[in-house]
């Protein structure tokens, strides 16, 4: 668990939002692991490191909260607000910020792995808060560097969906792993 942890840290300096990822990533380490302290633990730096990069380093630094807050305006002008008006309404939220560009974005995020890492649901979930954080800004189109905390959870996935796939059909279609493997090549 040392490198765990080591590799853990490092991904928690990359960007701010990332410990909402390693939020998640405890997460499905309780759900699917059952591990129950590493999860504990995860979920705890997680959320220390979220508290640290949005409020206590920015307002000890600059007097106010994380500058990326300026991109969730909409929203509301602090995280709470943000997070408030997120969770009350989902639907009202989602609808003000589908735009074609962001549908086309999704397109080609999933195109690469023929759309398997939607079969492997558990582990894209993982991302989800990157997902979410992007496509509620002006950032989220295919060419930007924040879609890099999206992507390898898309591949890796993928990689379950597309065992899912071998799986199920494996007594239906002799060649199915090869067909598969084709898929994806």
């Amino acid at each position: 668990w040392f490198q765990y942890f080591i590799f853990l840290f490092l991904s928690l300096m990359c960007k701010e939002y990332v410990s909402l990822i390693v939020i998640m990533l405890g997460i499905f380490i309780f759900i699917g692991k059952k591990n129950i302290k590493l999860s504990f633990i995860t979920i705890f730096l997680g959320i220390l490191w979220f508290l640290m990069t949005y409020k206590f380093i920015p307002i000890y630094l600059i007097g106010k909260e994380n500058k990326m807050i300026e991109y969730y305006a909409p929203l509301g002008s602090s995280i709470g607000e943000v997070f408030k008006n997120i969770a009350l309404h989902p639907i009202k939220t989602i609808l003000e910020f589908i735009t074609f560009q962001k549908l086309v974005t999704l397109l080609l995020l999933f195109l690469p792995v023929g759309f398997l890492s939607l079969l492997n649901f558990p582990t894209l979930f993982i991302s989800l808060p990157a997902f979410i954080g992007i496509f509620l800004t002006s950032l989220f189109f295919y060419t930007n560097h924040h879609n890099g905390t999206i992507i390898p959870f898309i591949f890796i996935s993928s990689i379950g969906g597309g065992q899912y796939l071998i799986n199920k059909f494996k007594f239906k279609f002799r060649n199915i792993t090869y067909a598969v493997g084709i898929f994806i090549f």
